[in-house]
């Protein structure tokens, strides 16, 4: 039996309804911090050293901690933001950290709205496949153009002797500030004890032991992206003490316990610790370089960084000349990038693969020297399964898609601010290049000089698409056709849809292969739709009458505490399914698009999380 939206939100309702007693009393700071142990170090009695006064916090924080998914149709961090970060003077909205502007909840992922602030960004140290990822400590409602701005830099205090500060760092935060050369960024005061304090949290909560795809997050005063290792610390201590927490801190440290993660962040609910856990930082001319790296601040001084050639990139450097013994120039084509997490890639070779056979993505800019790229960003390698890919096939990448032929070194995060990709093969070859970088590609590839920048390699002249500066990005064309044919549409930048507002589902809009002509089929292709089977709305009516009956019960013997909203809403959201399905028998088979006046866009279908609240007036009213 498929249990479809209906009976999950049912569910869902009941679930929380049932367990908001039991974490009401645990995240108590009275039980919380109950310990004999934990107790010591708040009071300052603690006979502990350091080392293990950090280690008895992280096993605090740890204990029960319960990720919520970061992007899903259940709970998600959308839902917990909406909660825990509303507007206490509107219920409708929610406040934005940087602007501190009052926002329609319902403005999420749009340009003109919010979106998700990583406070420690994800190039420090944050991955993506991680509980980390979507620790909502550590994520805030920001201005979509404000957090674009900020990108990852670390936090400083701007001086006002600095000739490279800029006051504001954006025109919609006018209390922020952009600092050394642009590497630094400084939150508008009321909110810099705030910053500090989740700053704090993460590097106790997050140690790089006992769980997977999680690093060792790291404070000193010299923010280092190779060594996850945030700052400057120096400020921090500082802006700890002169914005000290308030009632809305305390608020929502409680709701991220209790409604949601099951931890809370000790040093909102007791500053002295900060104190006793944070030792003056050594001055940055004794850390680690991070020489070449643009998040460090140019003044350490030490080691040397990590090799110039990305892991995973050929032995030879890719070739200028186009004497490839294996995949060429136009061999494996990008047919859709989305940037906002999860990452995702399609791409679809033009020749038959044969098991074995490897070629790499990078989002490392291109710059002519002879190690070819910049070694800021990172690199995903694809490896032919056993059967091999024919020609045609579309292959899909996502974030933590390893085990599925994919692996990846260093940082492979298109940024949703625009970026470039890179394909090219094992054997030293660039295959494809794709550009949404608003500049697009770099004429003079030796002036890259940010992340986001890249030059076109030459081999690729022919073989790149240059697209506008947006999210989501995915071909629209024809799927049949010769190779010259098809290398030409994809390449073709009028033939690709755009949008920063929905995502899509590749798997399932990539579904049917290409059908390239003459193409060999060497291999037996795996079914690549990952598409569910069908579903039967009257039985999820059926079911999720059923079990709203069961979560009538539960709201009712939880009576008018105040939590019992979220039960509330998830109920709601299973009505809200169940008359969707009424209006359109299969909610799967939604057609939007991403630009009204694109052609073939009737083809855009289906979408996920908020594509569904889009489709239709009846739809439109339930929202």
């Amino acid at each position: 039996m498929r249990v479809g939206p209906v009976a999950l939100h049912a569910l869902m309702a009941a679930a929380w309804c049932a367990a908001v007693d039991e974490w009401d009393a645990y995240c108590d700071t009275s039980s919380y911090y109950g310990d004999e142990a934990i107790a010591a170090i708040v009071a300052g009695t603690s006979t502990l050293s350091l080392a293990e006064k950090h280690q008895v916090l992280h096993d605090l924080v740890k204990a029960n901690f319960t990720s919520i998914p970061y992007t899903s149709n259940a709970t998600d961090v959308w839902d917990a933001l909406r909660d825990i970060d509303e507007d206490p003077e509107n219920a409708n909205n929610v406040l934005l950290l940087y602007s501190r502007r009052s926002e329609p909840k319902g403005a999420q992922a749009t340009p003109a709205g919010w979106n998700r602030e990583h406070i420690w960004p994800k190039s420090f140290g944050v991955g993506h496949d991680g509980v980390d990822m979507s620790d909502i400590v550590n994520l805030m409602p920001a201005d979509e153009t404000v957090n674009a701005e900020r990108g990852n830099r670390y936090f400083a205090g701007c001086l006002a002797d600095d000739s490279s500060t800029e006051r504001p760092g954006s025109a919609e935060a006018p209390e922020t500030a952009s600092c050394y050369d642009g590497d630094a960024w400084e939150p508008p005061p009321s909110m810099k004890g705030d910053v500090a304090r989740v700053l704090f949290y993460m590097s106790i909560r997050y140690n790089g032991m006992g769980e997977e795809n999680v690093e060792d997050l790291q404070l000193s005063d010299c923010p280092c992206k190779y060594a996850n290792t945030m700052g400057r610390l120096s400020d921090l201590l500082l802006w700890h003490d002169a914005d000290p927490v308030d009632d809305a801190e305390v608020t929502r440290n409680t709701a991220v316990c209790s409604r949601y993660q099951h931890n809370r962040n000790p040093f909102v609910d007791h500053p002295s610790l900060v104190s006793q856990l944070f030792d003056a930082p050594e001055s940055c001319t004794s850390c680690r370089l991070c020489e070449g790296d643009p998040y460090s601040d140019g003044q350490c001084q030490g080691s040397e960084p990590p090799p110039a050639t990305p892991i995973g990139a050929p032995t030879s450097p890719p070739s200028e000349v186009g004497q490839c013994s294996g995949l060429k120039a136009g061999d494996v084509l990008v047919v859709g990038v989305q940037s906002d997490a999860p990452d995702d890639i399609s791409l679809v070779p033009m020749v038959d693969l044969s098991e074995g056979t490897q070629f790499m993505v990078t989002d490392n800019g291109f710059d002519g020297s002879d190690d070819h790229f910049r070694v800021n960003e990172g690199t995903i390698t694809f490896t032919v399964p056993s059967g091999g890919v024919s020609a045609g096939q579309v292959i899909h990448y996502q974030q933590g898609s390893t085990g599925s032929g994919w692996s990846s070194a260093g940082q492979f995060d298109p940024s949703t601010s625009g970026d470039s990709l890179l394909v090219y093969s094992g054997d030293g070859c660039f295959i494809y290049g794709l550009t949404y970088a608003s500049e697009g590609w770099i004429a003079d590839p030796s002036q890259v000089s940010t992340s986001k920048e890249s030059g076109l390699p030459p081999s690729l002249a022919e073989m790149n698409v240059a697209l506008p500066q947006e999210k989501h990005m995915v071909f629209h064309g024809s799927r049949e056709g010769t190779v010259t044919e098809i290398q030409g549409a994809i390449s073709d930048p009028s033939q690709w849809s755009s949008n920063s507002d929905s995502r899509l589902d590749f798997n399932s809009y990539f579904n049917d292969p290409f059908t390239v002509e003459a193409a060999q089929s060497a291999a037996p292709s795996a079914d690549p739709s990952g598409t569910p089977g069908g579903r039967s709305d009257h039985a999820d009516a059926f079911w999720g009458a059923l079990l709203l009956s069961t979560v009538g019960v539960a709201i009712l013997a939880v009576g008018l505490r105040h939590k019992m909203w979220r039960c509330l809403w998830h109920a709601r959201q299973a009505v809200r399914y169940h008359l969707i399905g009424v209006v359109r028998s299969d909610p799967r088979s939604a057609v939007t698009s991403f630009d009204e006046n694109a052609e073939h866009t009737s083809t855009l279908a289906p979408w996920y999380g908020g594509g569904i609240e889009m489709q239709g007036t009846a739809t439109e009213a339930l929202t």
